[in-house]
């Protein structure tokens, strides 16, 4: 779960540095993805990594 914090914090800090260049660069579909993703975590709408990984290994 940390490190799952961690990622989140990461992505929340750099949607809170719009003029970053990386995020400047993203189009309006990946900024609302990761707007929807942000709003999915603080609704607790998450899921392990574990399971994520059973859902996605077969894609792979």
């Amino acid at each position: 779960m940390k490190n799952e914090n961690n990622i989140f914090n990461k992505i929340a800090e750099a949607k809170s540095f719009e003029k970053n260049n990386c995020y400047v660069s993203l189009s309006e579909e990946e900024k609302k993805l990761i707007e929807k993703g942000l709003s999915d975590a603080d609704n607790g709408k998450l899921n392990p990594h574990s399971e994520a990984i059973k859902i996605y290994n077969k894609y792979l």
